[in-house]
Formats: structure tokens, C-alpha cells, sequence
């Protein structure tokens, strides 16, 4: 809710100075919370982009693809080596206490 007021007073001095734009500050403050938890699980705001790339491996995983081929056939995909991938999956699938 906070977050929503920060949003809306920022909006409307943005129309009136900012044409539009924000700073880094602000979107920092109306994320502050999910930020935190972001760290505080260990992910890295970067981590966003690996959000397709896990929902491709569970619904492989759904469908029993060996595990070895779901992560070749997403580290060719993703540009980036299998065992990065394994890293990627392990990393974004843990379990987190909020």
C-alpha cells in the first residue's frame, strides 16, 4: 500500500518536472521490500531474466525429459553452459521463508 503512495506522489510530481521519467532512488523505495527479500534469498535483481528459462524447465520436467537433456537443450537456448543452468534452476527453485 505504501509502495502505491509512493508511486502516485512521485507520478504526480514527475508530470509536472520529470516528463515522465524516475530515478533509480525511487524505484528503490517503492521496491525496498521485494528488494530485501530478493537478497535476503540470495537472488540478484538480474535474476528476472531466468524466469522463462525456469518455467521451461518445469514444464519439461512435467513432461519426464531426462534431466541432462532439459538442461543442454536450455543452456543452447540461453547462451549460457549447463552448468550455469543447474546453478540458475537450483538457485531459483529454493525454497525461501518470508
Amino acid at each position: 500500500m505504501a509502495a502505491k503512495n509512493y508511486q502516485q506522489n512521485y507520478n504526480n510530481f514527475s508530470k509536472r518536472e520529470n516528463n515522465g521519467e524516475i530515478t533509480c532512488y525511487v524505484l528503490a523505495k517503492i521496491n525496498a521490500q521485494s528488494l530485501k527479500l530478493l537478497s535476503e534469498a540470495g537472488l540478484n535483481i538480474e535474476d528476472w531474466r531466468y524466469v522463462p528459462m525456469v518455467e521451461q524447465y518445469q514444464n519439461m520436467a512435467a513432461m519426464n525429459i531426462k534431466r541432462e537433456a532439459v538442461y543442454t537443450t536450455l543452456s543452447e537456448e540461453y547462451g549460457v553452459s549447463v552448468s550455469s543452468v543447474k546453478r540458475i534452476i537450483r538457485r531459483m527453485l529454493k525454497r525461501v521463508r518470508m
